[in-house]
């Protein structure tokens, strides 16, 4: 119905990720205005191309073997970043599915954008790296004093190799006086 349509189209629009609509050549039939704004193309330029026009050359036979996989029912995730118009790439995750969109079988993509994600991971990994190697001692205990984490300093320190001190808790290195 017209309201259905409307209805999923303005929904399309609303989200903050990238709606592609796929027929099962891999022809782009819609886009949301999210693609439009962080892609850098006109919907002129993607509606009726091949889906590997916003992939990098070098992944094109990857995105295929995806595509393949997802209408073979094997397949629903997608890790290949896109291509912007201006030529740079922008790291996503795409969720796939199988589905109908007026009254044709399709495929779905929903693109989210994992910039944020991928910079907390390497500030996370350069965090992990600076506590592990510090020679300072670091240990971290929850609440019961149950030891959730120790560097090797800290293990060092108390006679212990890391992975001895997995489980027990703060109150075991306590003298009695």
């Amino acid at each position: 119905s017209f309201f259905v349509k409307n209805s999923c189209i303005n929904l399309f629009d609303m989200l903050n990720d990238m709606f592609f609509v796929l027929d099962y050549n891999g022809t782009i039939i819609k886009v949301n205005d999210v693609v439009v704004d962080r892609l850098g193309y006109t919907n002129e330029e993607l509606i009726g191309e091949s889906v590997l026009k916003v992939h990098p050359k070098e992944r094109h036979s990857e995105a295929i073997e995806i595509i393949g996989d997802v209408l073979a029912g094997k397949g629903e995730l997608c890790r290949i970043p896109l291509f912007k118009g201006d030529g740079s790439e922008l790291p996503v995750e795409t969720r796939i599915t199988l589905g109908i969109w007026k009254n044709q079988p399709v495929v779905f993509g929903v693109s989210r954008d994992i910039s944020e994600q991928i910079e907390a991971d390497k500030r996370l990994r350069v965090l992990a790296l600076a506590v592990e190697q510090s020679i300072n001692g670091i240990l971290v205990a929850d609440l019961e004093g149950v030891i959730q984490y120790a560097n090797t300093s800290w293990a060092e320190m108390h006679g212990y190799q890391v992975e001895q001190l997995s489980g027990k808790t703060l109150h075991s290195f306590h003298t009695k006086e």
